[in-house]
């Protein structure tokens, strides 16, 4: 039997937006992830990952992006018009701007 994943998110967002939401965004996630931790109980540790949280002054931001997501299990775009106007953020995602995925299905 496979290893079920590990409950490790990556929370996509734009800075504008959080900027704009006077930081209720950041306080969405640190709130999903102790509810889905409810949900897992102790089994797993729930993590999703925020840049301006997980990423040390210093560090190579592309490279700190690039491993989360690689390390993750789940992704949350936070989708708003400033998201899809941000600089790859459609890439990141696998979406094209026609709305396919990289794997050419349609969302």
């Amino acid at each position: 039997m496979a290893e079920p994943l590990s409950p490790i998110g990556f929370w996509s967002y734009t800075s504008s937006d959080e900027a704009h939401s006077d930081g209720h965004l950041s306080a969405l996630r640190l709130r999903l992830a102790a509810q889905l931790q409810l949900v897992i109980g102790r089994r797993q540790t729930v993590s999703i990952f925020q840049d301006k949280v997980a990423i040390p002054f210093g560090a190579t931001w592309r490279e700190a992006i690039d491993e989360a997501l690689d390390k993750s299990s789940f992704l949350i775009p936070i989708d708003t018009p400033r998201f899809w106007k941000a600089s790859g953020a459609a890439v990141k995602c696998g979406i094209s701007a026609s709305g396919s995925s990289a794997s050419g299905a349609t969302i």
